[in-house]
C-alpha cells in the first residue's frame, strides 16, 4: 500500500493534466521499515536524480535558501526528472532557527516531487507540515519477512548461519530490517553468535539524545544514551557543543561548557596517548555532566 501511494504521488506530480493536490509526500514510521530506500528506489523507478538532505542541513533559513532552494529551481543535467529527498524532518524541532517556515515555503514552490522521512511526525512543531503533505505510514516489519531477507542475503553472500538463530536475530530485530541486517554481518563472523543476542535496546536518534540530556534530570539512563546512538562520538560532541547555547545560560551555561571543556580534555589525551580507559569518563562528562549543569541539579 505505501509503496503504492508513494508511486501514485510521483506519477501525478508529473502529470500535467491532472490537477496537482500536494508537493510533497511524508513517509513516517519506526527506523530501519524502509522510509529512504524506498525514495531511491522510486528515484530508479522513475529515472530521477535524487537530491538529498537531512536535518543537519535544515537548521535555520539561510542552509534552506542557500541548499535547497537552487535544487527545487534547477533542472538535472543528467536526468529528466528530480526528485528532492528530505530526511529524518522530525529532527528539524531540535535545532530549528526559522528553518521549519522556509522548508514550508519552498515546499509550495517546487518545481519537482519533495519526499520527507520521519520517524516520529506527530510533534506539534510539524502540525503545519503534515497539514500541507500527504501522509503514508510504514509499519514495523514481520520478523518472517526479515528472517526471509536475511536468508537472501546470505545466499547472495555464499554465507551459513543456524536457522534458529536467524529466527533470534529477526524476533529480536523488532522491525527493525537495517538493525537485523547489521547483527546478521556481525553474526556470520563469530563461531558463537549466541553470545551478541541478549535482547536489543532500540537505535536512539541524536535528537531524542539530546532532549533527554538537556530536558531530562540526569539518572543512570543518562548515562547510557549516547551508547544506543549509531554515531562516531567525535560528531555527537559537534551536535552537544552546537546546542549547549541554545539550552542554558549564565551559570548553567558555564557549568555546561566546562563539562564539555573536559570532555575534550579526556578524548585529546585517549588519542595521543591510546589511554581507551579514559572513555568512560569523556561519555559521563558528555551526558550526565551536561545535564547537571541545570539549576537546581546537585552532582
Amino acid at each position: 500500500l505505501a509503496v503504492s501511494k508513494l508511486k501514485n504521488f510521483i506519477n501525478n506530480f508529473y502529470n500535467l493534466s491532472t490537477p496537482r493536490k500536494k508537493n510533497a509526500i511524508i513517509l513516517h514510521g519506526p527506523p530501519g521499515t524502509g522510509k529512504t530506500t524506498m525514495a531511491h528506489v522510486a528515484a530508479l523507478e522513475t529515472n530521477a536524480e535524487i537530491f538529498e538532505l537531512n536535518a543537519s542541513d535544515l537548521r535555520n533559513k539561510g542552509n534552506l535558501q542557500e541548499i535547497l532552494k537552487p535544487a527545487m529551481e534547477q533542472k538535472s543535467l543528467v536526468k529528466n526528472k528530480k526528485i528532492i529527498l528530505v530526511d529524518e524532518v522530525d529532527g528539524i524541532s531540535a535545532v530549528d532557527r526559522g528553518g521549519l517556515p522556509e522548508l514550508l515555503f519552498l515546499i509550495s514552490l517546487s518545481k519537482y516531487p519533495v519526499i520527507i522521512t520521519a520517524n516520529n511526525i506527530w510533534d506539534r512543531k510539524l502540525n503545519t507540515l503534515r497539514i500541507k503533505c500527504e501522509m503514508v505510514q510504514l509499519k514495523e516489519i514481520d520478523y518472517k519477512t526479515i528472517k526471509e531477507i536475511l536468508i537472501y542475503v546470505l545466499r547472495k553472500e555464499k554465507l551459513f548461519v543456524d536457522d534458529k538463530i536467524l529466527t533470534s536475530v529477526a524476533l529480536k530485530a523488532k522491525g527493525d530490517l537495517r538493525a537485523a541486517i547489521n547483527d546478521l554481518q556481525t553474526i556470520s563472523k563469530l563461531k558463537d553468535p549466541s553470545i551478541i543476542l541478549d535482547e536489543r535496546n532500540k537505535e536512539v536518534d541524536i535528537f531524542n539524545a539530546l532532549k533527554m540530556i538537556f530536558k531530562g534530570k540526569p539518572t543512570k539512563e543518562t548515562l547510557e544514551v549516547f551508547d544506543s546512538v549509531n554515531m562516531p562520538m567525535d560528531e555527537i560532541i559537534l551536535w552537544v557543543e552546537e546546542n549547549i547555547p541554545a539550552e542554558y545560560q549564565g551559570a548553567e551555561l558555564a557549568k555546561a561548557i566546562d563539562a564539555l571543556s573536559r570532555t575534550d580534555i579526556f578524548k585529546g589525551r585517549i588519542y595521543k596517548q591510546q589511554y581507551w580507559r579514559f572513555l568512560v569518563y569523556e561519555n559521563i562528562l558528555l551526558s550526565y555532566g551536561i545535564s547537571a549543569a541545570k539549576k537546581g541539579i546537585k552532582t
